[in-house]
């Protein structure tokens, strides 16, 4: 069994990225996991060729997803978007139907919480078993890792995931 998470954070190594990490680390030993890391894409609009595709095909084969988005006004970025519109035929088709899907959130103020309900969405309407969200705040490097209650929520949530699909 295969948890796929996806971080859509701008940065290499940012707090959204740090907190889907610590979330795939407590399950590491239960189930297999693998990180993609969307802002290793290249710039928007000018993304590596073959990577948009490259993740969908790792979103069809997964067991379950775990999407991580930071909060831009309240909303994912586009770069997290893109790979989400990118399974429009997927949907249509019911490829995701059953698969289980949670989201991270990443504010540095306010929006987590709108940011992963839209995530929230994309699962009810790709008719996935939705297990809800955490959010954590950080804003400076690595801050996240002072959100203790959000680490613990999303490593929480993680197991969460690992125990619907074994």
């Amino acid at each position: 069994m295969k948890v796929l998470g996806i971080s859509g954070s701008q940065r290499v190594g940012g707090n959204t990225t740090i907190l889907l990490e610590e979330a795939l680390k407590a399950i590491h030993g239960r189930v297999e996991t693998e990180l993609v890391a969307l802002a290793g894409f290249g710039p928007p609009g000018h993304r590596a060729d073959g990577k948009l595709e490259e993740t969908v095909a790792k979103m069809r084969a997964a067991d379950a997803l775990l999407l991580a988005t930071p909060s831009y006004f309240g909303m994912p970025p586009g770069r997290m978007v893109a790979p989400l519109d990118a399974t429009w035929d997927e949907q249509r088709k019911g490829a995701f139907a059953g698969k289980a899907g949670a989201a991270l959130a990443v504010e540095s103020e306010w929006g987590g919480e709108l940011a992963a309900q839209c995530l929230g969405h994309y699962f009810t309407s790709h008719r996935m078993v939705y297990l809800g969200y955490a959010v954590g705040r950080g804003l400076k490097e690595r801050e996240i890792l002072y959100d203790i209650k959000a680490i613990r929520e999303a490593r929480l949530l993680a197991n969460r995931l690992a125990d619907a699909i074994i």
